[in-house]
C-alpha cells in the first residue's frame, strides 16, 4: 500500500496539488489547519465591492494637455502587502439619481 505522502517516483517530483499551492490567492489566507475559516466570506465580500463599484461608477483613464489618454504604469509599493502605486484616473458617478442612492445610504450610519 503506497503512502499518500510518498511520490510515485521519488526521483521525480510530480504532485497534481502543485498548481493548486502556486496560485498567488492561496497565499493570502494561510495552509492547512491554518487556513482562515473566512477566507470565503473575505472573497464575497471583495467581489461583491468590485461589483458595485464598476455598476455605480464611470472609471477611465486620465488624459494630459493634449487631450491623449494617459496609461499608467504598472508599478507596485514596497512592502508585505505590495500594493499598487498611485497613478492618474478619473472615477465620476454615471448619474445624478446614483449620487443621491450612495449620500442616502451614509446617512443611515
Amino acid at each position: 500500500m503506497q503512502s499518500r505522502f510518498v511520490l510515485s517516483d521519488p526521483e521525480r517530483f510530480e504532485d497534481a496539488n502543485v498548481d493548486v499551492l502556486s496560485d498567488p490567492r492561496n497565499y493570502v489566507f494561510g495552509f492547512g489547519r491554518r487556513i482562515c475559516p473566512g477566507r470565503h466570506f473575505a472573497e464575497d465580500a471583495i467581489w461583491l465591492a468590485i461589483t458595485h463599484i464598476v455598476s455605480i461608477f464611470d472609471i477611465e483613464k486620465a488624459y494630459n494637455a493634449d487631450g491623449g489618454e494617459i496609461t499608467p504604469a504598472v508599478h507596485f509599493r514596497p512592502g508585505l502587502t505590495s500594493p499598487p502605486a498611485e497613478f492618474k484616473g478619473k472615477i465620476y458617478p454615471r448619474s445624478s439619481e446614483l449620487v443621491s442612492l450612495i449620500l442616502a445610504g451614509h446617512l443611515h450610519e
